[in-house]
């Protein structure tokens, strides 16, 4: 110990001040919780010869991989340290998080590459653009991406990633040379910084000095949250496609840039588990993946085998995961010319834990992630022909494909929502699709596409399949198993008219400018009089409303269409501020007014007079709006992901403020300084009787409480509200044992859109003009109560299945019913939702029911209410 203490004594004087670790947290990890774990546990020290000038991770965080979980920052003192050390690696950032933790790659490869690595990159892209003549040779590495931990309470990925870094900046034995001059490997050390930070705290701060693997210890049972999340408490694995989160982009960002053959997700699963690999269940792979992917896929996997039989560590494959969802990291880059590789290693989610295969320790787990990285990058070295030639051929095949293809080409767009057009444009071309403005008017799929105000993508590109896979509704499928959604067409999800073309609708004359992400519209709003009018079907309407009223602007929503004379119509919904009766004069409430259209890119028109069509500007018939005070009850068993995409929601779109509140705290705080409480998917049954009182007289005194899916099911206890419900569930009678998990998985919706019947003449449909609105279920409930149109102004149509799979008979049940209830207790409203309006924060589309229900649902006529 007292060696060690003299080495980082040496080691401060010779570093800089970024690389300075907390001696007594060496002291204390040297003395308190002493292992005789060293780096010869992971090393191959008859194989291999490593560098004495490279630093190990001991040599940097002050203890061997495995003996403590690794917190991020010391997990990017290390990589740096190592880029500083080795001419093999560089380090490159790619973003920051949320909590503006730095996101980085480590990029290795040997000296001669290193010096050439620009034309490298530019080389190996150029592989993937058919419309280049281009020839890789024998000097053309392959590109193997290697990421780790984007579940944060997953830690084995990361923690193993500076084995993984160390080994091939290190070692210096022939072997490795050649590997290395063959092989570019770019590690992604923690996908999740925000999440992972969180759950090494929890482990480590609940540690004891005798390790117990107890299974019901603290230490093994993390607090709500947990870290598995981001700081928002979003699923990373889930938005490779969406990218709603900065972790995300930036990430994306840096594989499209390189285009890798290989990319490995390290994950955990269950304490019980061994190892898994891919590939996964051979009935559930995506259609659009070629056949010669998944054969790639199963010669990696003899390299994994073999490396983990040297060992004799047990392994399985081709079991369990699927291959379908393009959003999850272990499907993305099988849409983008590569292999994508899963890899599941059993949790220890401590130090140690009981399992049914005996104690399973961490240190364990790392040695198989950093196996599995091992034996990926030998695969990469060993086949880099085959993965050149077959990332080559993917994207010319592309072309061939898109020329026989019936559909030419995708369009998309909304006149009225540009905001969501927009939104959905720059992630199609953050993913490398080309898109392009669309030049002219077009009448396509019973929809008018506005030129310059809708976006066209053709097919004939290289990214024709991921095109598809954005774009498509699939409803017919090899197997009705999914290990995550089954559908999730896009424009759909983002509330957009959309149409695919055929040869007689397209021609490459309705391809207007590129999509530039970096253009802003520019607004400029006349000075007015008498009063301003935005419509509130563009998607950041209600951030411009909540501007408003933070600034105690007074405002009201028109509750009928009403149109200037001889000039623009507005819909139901429109937001009215008029001039006379503010607080503040009319040339500040003008400049006010030009800062939200800054804001939001809303189009606000300035009237000069009240006698307007269909009503007058003073009617009765425009409603004031008040400023909600948002409460959201959190913690226990209530769904993190639901309350994080509800948070995400309001804090970063709406910027309206939202108070956090856990559930154990409501008998504690006055809920009266709250008008709306949210209560998202969960289960609040442990709510206590004082809680469920003092909620009770809060709603009735007029209020506004609104539920999402399991949360009904308190309402409904608490007498609060009336409905029938019927679960989905599946006839298992006579059925053989083998046969129970997938009879019963058939019966389950597997995140799906649906087709509901809408009243857009409704508050709760205020911005929406169709009859018609997909949204997105993943719940096997129907809520089978009532015939009121009012009551329940969203119901699932007569034949709902839009987009993904759905058992007949349960589509059959969902016909008609309601898909929201309406409630009145006393003078308050319950508005509650069937479905999550919010998923993944990409369902833009939706998000604006949320929006009504809370700044339109206390003007919602309670005689209309069941």
């Amino acid at each position: 110990m007292v060696e060690l203490i003299i080495f980082y004594l040496h080691f401060l004087i010779d570093q800089p001040m970024k690389y300075i670790i907390t001696l007594s947290f060496v002291i204390l990890s040297g003395v308190l919780f002493s292992q005789e774990l060293t780096m010869d546990y992971y090393l191959d020290l008859e194989k291999h010869r490593y560098d004495e000038n490279v630093p190990s991770p001991e040599e940097i965080i002050g203890y061997v991989p495995g003996e403590w979980h690794v917190g991020h920052d010391q997990l990017t003192y290390y990589f740096r340290a190592l880029g500083e050390a080795s001419t093999r690696v560089k380090i490159e950032p790619y973003g920051r998080t949320h909590e503006n933790r730095p996101l980085m790659v480590a990029i290795i490869t040997s000296e001669r590459n290193q010096a050439r690595l620009d034309e490298i990159k530019s080389r190996h892209v150029q592989n993937t653009d058919p419309n280049q003549s281009i020839t890789l040779g024998e000097d053309d590495p392959a590109v193997v991406w290697l990421g780790h931990t984007i579940h944060g309470n997953e830690p084995s990925g990361a923690n193993s990633s500076m084995l993984t870094a160390y080994h091939f900046a290190a070692a210096i034995d022939e072997p490795t040379k050649e590997l290395l001059d063959n092989t570019i490997i770019i590690i992604d050390p923690c996908i999740n910084p925000d999440g992972m930070n969180r759950f090494a705290s929890w482990v480590n701060s609940h540690r004891s000095q005798q390790e117990v693997p107890d299974n019901n210890t603290r230490e093994h049972i993390e607090s709500w949250p947990r870290g598995r999340t981001n700081h928002y408490w979003f699923d990373l694995n889930r938005d490779w496609l969406p990218l709603t989160q900065p972790e995300s982009r930036g990430r994306i960002a840096k594989i499209q840039e390189w285009k890798p053959n290989i990319l490995t997700d390290h994950h955990e699963m269950g304490t019980n588990s061994t190892f898994h690999f891919s590939p996964g269940e051979p009935l559930r792979v995506h259609p659009m993946i070629p056949q010669k992917n998944q054969d790639l896929t199963y010669q990696v996997a003899e390299y994994h085998a073999k490396f983990f039989d040297k060992r004799g560590a047990f392994y399985y494959t081709a079991e369990n995961f699927d291959d379908y969802y393009i959003g999850r990291g272990p499907t993305y880059l099988d849409f983008n010319g590569g292999v994508a590789i899963l890899f599941e290693q059993a949790s220890s989610r401590g130090f140690e834990q009981n399992s049914k295969n005996g104690v399973l320790q961490f240190e364990f787990t790392l040695l198989n992630q950093f196996t599995a990285a091992q034996s990926t990058v030998q695969a990469g070295y060993e086949l880099r022909k085959e993965f050149l030639d077959y990332q080559k051929e993917y994207y010319s095949s592309a072309l061939n494909e898109a020329a026989s293809d019936p559909v030419k080409a995708y369009v998309f767009g909304d006149g009225d929502n540009q905001y969501a057009a927009r939104q959905l444009a720059k992630v199609v071309d953050q993913h490398g699709i080309e898109v392009f403005h669309l030049s002219k008017d077009l009448n396509a799929g019973g929809n008018r596409f506005e030129k310059d105000k809708a976006y066209v993508v053709p097919l004939s590109q290289p990214q024709y399949r991921l095109v598809h896979g954005i774009f498509e509704k699939r409803t017919t499928f090899k197997d009705s198993l999914f290990y995550d959604i089954s559908g999730w067409t896009f424009p759909l999800a983002f509330g957009l008219p959309n149409a695919s073309l055929s040869s007689k609708q397209y021609s490459s004359d309705l391809k207007g400018d590129a999509f530039d992400a970096s253009a802003v519209p520019k607004i400029t709003v006349e000075q007015s009089a008498y009063a301003y009018v935005f419509e509130w079907s563009e998607y950041l309407a209600p951030k411009a409303l909540n501007i408003l009223l933070e600034e105690g602007i007074i405002t009201k929503v028109g509750m009928i269409p009403f149109s200037e004379r001889g000039g623009q119509d507005f819909e139901r919904g429109s937001i009215m501020v008029p001039v006379e009766g503010q607080t503040v004069s009319g040339a500040e409430l003008h400049q006010l007014m030009q800062q939200v259209a800054n804001k939001t890119g809303i189009e606000i028109t300035s009237l000069s007079s009240g006698y307007t069509s269909g009503t007058n500007l003073g009617s009765n018939n425009f409603d004031r709006v008040y400023q909600p005070k948002i409460i959201i009850p959190i913690g226990g068993q209530v769904n993190g992901y639901d309350a994080g995409e509800v948070w995400h929601l309001f804090d970063t779109r709406y910027e309206v403020p939202v108070s956090l509140v856990d559930v154990n705290m409501l008998d504690r705080i006055d809920i009266n300084d709250y008008n709306t409480m949210i209560m998202v998917d969960g289960n609040y049954s442990s709510l206590s009787e004082s809680s469920t009182a003092k909620i009770g007289e809060w709603l009735t005194r007029g209020n506004n409480l609104i539920a999402f899916e399991r949360a009904l099911n308190w309402l409904k206890n608490m007498d609060w509200i009336n409905f029938d419900q019927t679960n989905l569930s599946a006839d298992i009678n006579n059925v053989p044992y083998e046969l129970y998990r997938r009879k019963t998985g058939a019966r389950r919706l597997g995140g799906s859109i649906l087709e509901a019947d809408v009243d857009p003449t409704h508050p709760l449909l205020f911005g929406y003009t169709s009859t018609k609105m997909p949204i997105f279920k993943a719940n096997k409930v129907i809520y089978t109560t009532g015939k009121s149109t009012m009551a329940h102004p969203i119901r699932y149509s007569s034949s709902p299945m839009i987009s993904g799979y759905g058992h007949p008979v349960d589509l059959t049940a969902l016909s008609g019913t309601p898909a929201v209830l309406l409630q009145r207790v006393g003078n308050g409203r319950i508005i509650a939702f069937n479905d999550n309006t919010n998923f993944r924060a990409y369902w833009y589309g939706t998000n604006k029911l949320l929006a009504n229900a809370v700044f339109f649902g206390p003007l919602i006529n309670g005689s209309t209410m069941r």
